[in-house]
């Protein structure tokens, strides 16, 4: 049927796929379509030469305009119509040989059947593709629609495997930055702690003074300690945490990524669950742009199960080393733990050693001090003592001078030099040689008491600085206390943070 008589709706289709493989020219490489053989099309035949002169009918207005109506039951022309037709046109005078009449009636009739049996033929195959195209169309959405199905069901097991996946990653995730946060806070309390308290012993007999400002055993086990631990914190935990936030990093970026193709694999399914499910209508656009054998950004197939399936295997392996991990970290920090309480506890008994020894040093100090204080005072009373005795001596010297004085009054012939004179003169012999005696005692108590005064000076000093010393030995035993692994961590956490409350909690 020409297509300046089709209807509407059939001519808008017409023009569609007219113009279908100009808009959309991949439908031209599109291989395997289904093919159909056709009737095809012969123009009538030419009017016989015998006939060239004959008005044949089929030549009126009428006729023509037959064409372009709904056919209908015999006798559609009206004679007087068709009459009228000739006459105007001059042409019911001529008259034709019967011959001619015969070859006319024959050349319409042939003519008629040729078309009507032509007619069929196409109808026939016609009718026989309609019902294969019908058929294999059909066929054809059913198989899209299938497509669909299997594709969407792709999608939910690739979503399954990759939720499946994205799970196991998080909880892996979350185990390892719990274990990271245990071996964090073991580090804390095993490395950071241990290393402030050090810091503050070393502080502590940083502050001793004079004498007691010595290299000894403590301040070297304290020295000793500060390196093992520096050295097992840098050697072997910090490089483990260190990779163990590297692998925390690298399992959140992963579980993003898990996330990521997740979401699109569901925005997928539900673009393609929408396409499945929308309705044939005439109302839908023609997308010819759309019509692509392979679209610029499309990914082959193989390629996306790959890409889930190694994303899939990157993680798997991601998880199989935090599991390692993990375990490393646990064994680690153990065998850290072990070193560290061996070294502590070898500074600890030096210091506890060393408090000890300051603990004697200053009793012993103050010992002394204190029997040399009692020898001060003994010796200001011997020496009052003394000062009185020579004093007392002045009487008795007045006395035996003047009672010697006294006798060389007597008469001459009475001097004589008898016991009595001989007795005074030893008596003051006996005087002069008992103060000699006591002023030497004096000066030597004096001598003594300037040298006890100096000793007692110099053992207050030295009481001083053993006091001093015992102080900070004693300010190291106590912060070196709250490395035991009972102490509250609350403690440990304010003493880190709260430098006045370190102060208190040391002294």
């Amino acid at each position: 049927m020409p297509l300046d008589t089709m209807e509407t709706g059939d001519t808008g289709t017409m023009n569609l796929f007219g113009t279908l493989r100009e808009h959309a020219p991949a439908v031209e490489g599109v291989e395997h379509t289904k093919r159909y053989r056709t009737a095809s099309y012969k123009p009538q035949e030419q009017t016989p030469d015998t006939l060239q002169g004959v008005t044949l009918p089929g030549v009126s207005s009428l006729a023509r305009s037959m064409s372009g109506k709904r056919s209908g039951p015999p006798g559609q022309i009206g004679l007087k119509e068709l009459s009228k037709w000739y006459e105007e046109q001059n042409l019911g005078s001529a008259k034709y040989t019967e011959s001619e009449w015969k070859q006319s009636l024959k050349f319409v009739k042939d003519s008629g059947l040729t078309r009507k049996n032509m007619s069929s033929q196409a109808r026939a195959s016609a009718v026989k593709n309609r019902r294969r195209i019908s058929s294999h169309l059909g066929k054809k959405g059913q198989e899209v629609q299938s497509n669909f199905v299997h594709r969407i069901e792709d999608i939910q097991q690739a979503r399954k495997d990759l939720k499946r996946c994205h799970e196991s990653c998080c909880d892996e995730l979350k185990a390892l930055q719990r274990r990271l946060e245990e071996a964090e806070e073991f580090r804390n309390s095993r490395f950071t702690w241990p290393m402030r308290v050090n810091e503050a012993c070393l502080e502590f007999r940083e502050k001793r003074i004079g004498i007691d400002r010595v290299m000894d055993q403590v301040e070297i086990e304290l020295l000793k300690e500060k390196e093992t631990v520096q050295s097992i914190a840098d050697a072997t935990v910090d490089k483990v945490i260190t990779r163990t936030k590297d692998l925390v990093s690298r399992l959140q970026t992963q579980c993003e990524s898990l996330q990521e193709d997740l979401d699109r694999k569901a925005t997928s399914m539900k673009i393609d669950q929408n396409t499945k499910a929308l309705p044939p209508s005439r109302a839908l656009p023609v997308h010819y742009d759309n019509v692509q054998a392979r679209p610029a950004t499309a990914v082959e197939l193989s390629h996306w199960r790959t890409n889930s399936k190694q994303l899939i295997a990157e993680t798997n392996s991601m998880m199989e080393n935090s599991v390692k991990l993990r375990k490393r970290l646990t064994r680690v920090c153990n065998k850290a733990e072990d070193e560290m309480l061996a070294c502590c506890e070898q500074a600890s008994n030096a210091v506890a050693k060393g408090l000890r020894r300051a603990q004697y040093a200053r009793d012993a100090v103050c010992k002394l001090l204190e029997d040399v204080k009692y020898e001060i005072a003994t010796n200001e009373k011997e020496r009052t003592s003394l000062e009185e005795l020579i004093a007392a001596q002045e009487i008795p010297l007045r006395l035996t001078t003047t009672q010697l004085k006294e006798r060389t009054e007597r008469p001459t012939g009475e001097e004589t030099n008898d016991e009595v004179h001989q007795s005074l003169v030893e008596k003051v012999a006996e005087l002069d040689a008992a103060v000699e005696a006591l002023t030497n005692e004096l000066n030597t108590n004096l001598y003594n008491q300037e040298e006890l005064k100096n000793m007692e000076a110099t053992l207050e000093e030295d009481f001083a600085i053993k006091k001093n010393t015992l102080l900070q030995e004693t300010r190291c035993t106590k912060v070196r206390s709250f490395l035991n692994p009972e102490t509250d961590t609350y403690v440990i956490k304010k003493m880190m943070t709260d430098e006045a409350f370190f102060d208190l909690m040391t002294r």
